[in-house]
């Protein structure tokens, strides 16, 4: 998780809920999809990874370079991430 400037006790109690919550959502997923017990929570943890990831390289906060040279190294985030997202899920799941 990306937080700052929080109280250690406010920061344990955003990343214990934080935890529950993936969990609770990976298990869902292993019932769905069939998958093996923890396959759920590691998938979600590394979309969660992959999403932070992408953010803090093409966010709104990121400085543009103005040159046309480094226009294919400036992808939008948003459809950076759906496609990021998309080819990650699809490889992971075929097992």
């Amino acid at each position: 998780m990306l937080e700052r400037n929080l109280e250690e006790s406010a920061l344990m109690d955003l990343k214990e809920f934080f935890m529950k919550r993936l969990a609770h959502g990976g298990r869902l997923l292993e019932e769905a999809l069939g998958l093996t017990e923890g396959r759920g929570i590691q998938l979600l943890t590394r979309s969660y990874a992959l999403t932070c990831g992408l953010w803090q390289a093409l966010g709104p906060d990121t400085k543009p370079i103005s040159s046309p040279d480094f226009a294919d190294l400036q992808p939008e985030f948003k459809e950076e991430l759906y496609e990021a997202l998309t080819e990650y899920w699809r490889g992971a799941l075929i097992e």
